[in-house]
């Protein structure tokens, strides 16, 4: 249970205590008084016509476990910082003040975010309900909470900022909501209990780190809207064994997946483009290249020693083989067990294929379920 009791006006002192239950008002302005104080002062008159804008003065309180920073225009107030020790924390969604600075239930003040490092480092929360009317988490809010393993977010939460999550070693299941725009650089990071996520389709690109080092993170969902995975998102993801890319999808950053736990994966034909070690040291044993990439950088598979088998379509091959100058088995750096397999799924592709094989002594021609391969030899000298 949160306490409310105390009320303190950073900028003006301490209006009331509590003793024996009884709140004491003290021989002061209330905080209304000194909040009227603030909003009716009287406009000097600029000489310039150019009148500069005045911010509005910011108003902090200290209500029990909580400091408020308030926006008395709006009536809204945000989470400046917790100080509480209970284990379980429900965030209130609205209060009031009464005339004698205290703390009453009420809906004078709507709670609308949660201010940067507000829970940072508290070491006895195992769960948190945020409530609806909170639309954004700040940057490191919840970083090192490291007993807490269940949150709830409200479906009004839009944006979560940097490091939000970061190594909260006991995190195991987070619902995110519809809605929510963006996952900040290292959201989840290091949250090694984390099993499963599902990101919304209002999340149109993962930020990088998001989700680096969340090493039980077995079963990730990627919705239909998704356009971009950044750098990292999910390296050293190691239970991370197979992952459905949406048809959105056009651009996956280096390393994104590196030394993650990856053993399979398909890629729409919406990617273009890839990252250097973007799959670099994962468990990959087949790998194909979607028909609209139109270029790859030399270590999106190095080091994955699984690896068997590498595809490529017929219509880019020209483009991201043959105009670069480089040979197959150079440019991807492949083991020299690796099979790389030109898949010429129409017929007529196959006198283009043969014209642009600057290596053509090397391939041979097979038949499979899918169309015509022509499958590289590396040659050993």
């Amino acid at each position: 249970m949160n306490k409310f009791g105390t009320i303190t006006l950073t900028a003006l002192g301490t209006l009331g205590v509590v003793a024996g239950g009884t709140a004491i008002a003290l021989n002061v302005p209330t905080v209304q008084e000194k909040i009227k104080e603030h909003f009716t002062e009287p406009v000097v008159e600029q000489p310039s016509e150019d009148i500069p804008v005045v911010e509005e003065p910011t108003i902090n309180i200290n209500l029990g476990d909580y400091e408020f920073s308030l926006d008395e225009e709006n009536k809204t107030a945000t989470i400046v910082s917790y100080s509480g020790t209970d284990s379980a924390v429900l965030i209130p969604s609205t209060f009031s003040v009464d005339t004698d600075g205290a703390y009453v239930e009420g809906e004078d003040y709507t709670v609308t975010g949660i201010g940067e490092g507000a829970f940072k480092g508290n070491t006895y929360i195992e769960s948190v309900v945020i409530p609806e009317g909170i639309v954004n988490i700040g940057n490191e809010t919840f970083r090192n909470c490291y007993r807490l393993c269940s949150v709830s977010i409200p479906s009004t939460i839009t944006t979560f900022g940097r490091n939000a999550f970061t190594s909260c070693y006991g995190l195991i299941d987070v619902e995110l909501t519809e809605g929510i725009s963006v996952l900040g650089e290292n959201a989840f990071s290091g949250c090694g209990s984390l099993r499963n996520i599902e990101i919304p389709s209002s999340v149109t690109k993962i930020e990088q780190f998001a989700f680096s080092s969340c090493s039980s993170l077995s079963r990730v969902i990627l919705s239909e809207g998704l356009v971009q995975i950044n750098s990292y998102a999910f390296s050293n993801c190691t239970s991370l064994k197979s992952i459905n890319l949406p048809n959105t999808l056009t651009t996956i950053e280096h390393n994104s997946f590196t030394r993650s736990g990856l053993e399979s994966i398909e890629l729409p034909n919406s990617v273009s483009t890839f990252g250097v070690n973007a799959f670099s040291y994962t468990n990959l044993e087949s790998f194909t290249i979607p028909e609209n990439v139109l270029s790859i950088n030399n270590s999106i598979l190095a080091g994955c020693e699984n690896l068997k088998t590498v595809i490529i379509h017929s219509n880019n091959f020209y483009t991201c083989i043959y105009e670069g100058s480089t040979t197959c088995s150079n440019l991807l750096e492949l083991d020299d067990s690796v099979q790389f397999k030109v898949l010429a799924s129409i017929v007529d592709d196959e006198d283009n294929v043969n014209t642009y094989m600057n290596d053509s002594a090397n391939f041979t021609r097979t038949l499979d379920d899918d169309g015509v391969y022509y499958t590289y030899t590396k040659v050993v000298s």
